[in-house]
């Protein structure tokens, strides 16, 4: 009896240890919280998906997020993983409405949930369907309609890709693509299209009450960029809008496989150099 009295104590401290972490934050994120977050992750890559052979049916959907409130995850990871969903303005509006659909029902559940999408290291023709909004235009600084034609347009997917890195060959078919095509490629991060397409694809994420971005491989879309200033620009504009979002705070990520990416902004080197940077 004593062996279970004790047995029955113990996991009700355990169980009110799990309950009782901190998830609280707003304007920034301690350490302890991000780490109590992260202790409760999952990924959903495919949730929001609004058209392909791994569409959800609305039952499956509802019962994903069922489990997530089931399992009390804090972190859900890709809940919006853009890689190509849908050509066309109307198809590309509707995925973000899936994933706003997708952030509201599982905060429905739990309001403290973080949910993360990701913008990954992949461009296609894609783009090319999709109009560029005023506000991204006011971000960087440009006039509206500054086009040779005087006119809005759209994303234009041959102004994202690599001109000069050796291995360009590599980084034009990394997806299927063809060199000197425009068949998928890894965007170059130093582009201004490339910056004004991941600018416009954070904030609209964080309109619909995401809190986290996954970037992809960052590592093959800084050949370009010595000291990884572009990176940086990028990263402090999407954190300079998410202020005054949802809970003042984006946490950004992605995969570095060499284990660390610095921004050096007084480094000045050769492209050739920073190819072999340490």
């Amino acid at each position: 009896m004593k062996k279970v009295t004790i047995l029955t104590i113990c996991m009700t401290l355990f169980s009110f240890m799990t309950y009782a972490q901190n998830y609280n934050f707003n304007g920034s994120i301690s350490r302890e919280v991000l780490d109590n977050y992260l202790d409760r992750a999952i990924t959903m890559q495919g949730q929001s998906n609004i058209e392909g052979s791994l569409l959800l049916s609305e039952t499956e959907r509802q019962r994903n997020i069922s489990m997530i409130d089931n399992i009390e995850a804090k972190f859900i990871g890709r809940i919006g993983g853009w890689w190509e969903n849908g050509w066309g303005q109307t198809n590309h509006d509707n995925f973000f409405l899936k994933v706003q659909l997708n952030v509201s029902d599982i905060k429905a559940n739990d309001s403290q949930v973080i949910c993360q999408s990701a913008i990954f290291e992949y461009v296609s023709e894609t783009v090319n369907t999709f109009w560029i909004p005023e506000w991204v235009y006011d971000e960087f600084g440009l006039s509206y309609a500054s086009d040779p034609d005087d006119v809005v347009r759209k994303f234009n997917f041959s102004q994202m890709t690599y001109d000069n890195y050796p291995d360009n060959s590599t980084y034009k078919t990394s997806w299927g693509g063809v060199v000197g095509s425009s068949h998928p490629a890894v965007p170059d991060i130093t582009k201004l299209e490339t910056q004004m397409w991941f600018y416009y694809m954070a904030r609209r994420y964080i309109n619909v009450g995401i809190e986290a971005i996954h970037f992809g491989q960052a590592e093959i879309m800084n050949k370009e960029d010595i000291g990884n200033k572009s990176w940086w620009e990028l990263l402090e504009r999407i954190r300079t809008y998410s202020i005054s979002k949802n809970r003042g705070v984006v946490i950004c990520d992605a995969h570095v496989p060499s284990g660390v990416m610095y921004y050096e902004p007084y480094l000045y080197i050769s492209n050739t150099s920073w190819y072999n940077y340490n």
